[in-house]
C-alpha cells in the first residue's frame, strides 16, 4: 500500500450508524480482524485486555439494552466487546517477559532491566491512574481493528 492508498481508506472509514442485519463479514476477513486484536500494540507491549466476541443473539439483545438502545449491537454480523483490566501486578510482568523469551529466543536475565522499568512505571501510578491507562490501552486495540477493517472495507462503529 501506497501512501494515496493509505489515504483514500482512511478517508473511506467513517463511523456506521446504521448496518444491514442481513449482510455478514466473511469469516476469514473476521478472523483476520480478531487476530488484529492479538497483534495490536499497547504501551509496553502487556496489552492489559481482553476482548469478548459476542455471538449469541440474546447476549447482544441484553447488551444493547444497555447500550442506549443504540442499534448497532444487533444489527450488526459481529460485535466485539472490549475490556480493559482493572489490575496490575508483577505476575503480569512475568508472564510478559516469559513470551519475550519464548518468541525471540533471549535470556531472562537480558531483560532484567526491562522489567525494572516496568514494574516502576506502572507502580509509580496512583490506582486512579493506573486505572484510567488501562482503559486507554484498549483504544490502542480499538482503533488499530478499525483501521484494519478499512483496510478490508468492511463497515465498524465505535460505541462507549
Amino acid at each position: 500500500m501506497n501512501a494515496q492508498e493509505l489515504i483514500k481508506t482512511l478517508e473511506w472509514r467513517y463511523a456506521t450508524k446504521i448496518f444491514n442485519p442481513n449482510r455478514r463479514i466473511p469469516e476469514a476477513d473476521w478472523n483476520a480482524l480478531l487476530e488484529s486484536l492479538h497483534l495490536s500494540p499497547s504501551s509496553l507491549g502487556l496489552q492489559m485486555w481482553k476482548f469478548i466476541d459476542v455471538r449469541e443473539p440474546s447476549v447482544r439483545a441484553e447488551l444493547r439494552s444497555v447500550s442506549w438502545d443504540q442499534p448497532q449491537v444487533t444489527d450488526s454480523s459481529h460485535l466485539v466487546v472490549f475490556c480493559a483490566r482493572r489490575d496490575f501486578s508483577t505476575e503480569d510482568v512475568q508472564r510478559y517477559l516469559e513470551r519475550i523469551v519464548e518468541v525471540r529466543g533471549v535470556t531472562m536475565e537480558s531483560l532484567n532491566l526491562y522489567r525494572d522499568r516496568i514494574v516502576e512505571l506502572a507502580g509509580s501510578k496512583s490506582p486512579d491512574v493506573l486505572k484510567a491507562w488501562l482503559e486507554r490501552q484498549v483504544y490502542i486495540a480499538l482503533g488499530f481493528m478499525m483501521s484494519c477493517a478499512a483496510n478490508l472495507r468492511i463497515d465498524t462503529c465505535a460505541l462507549e
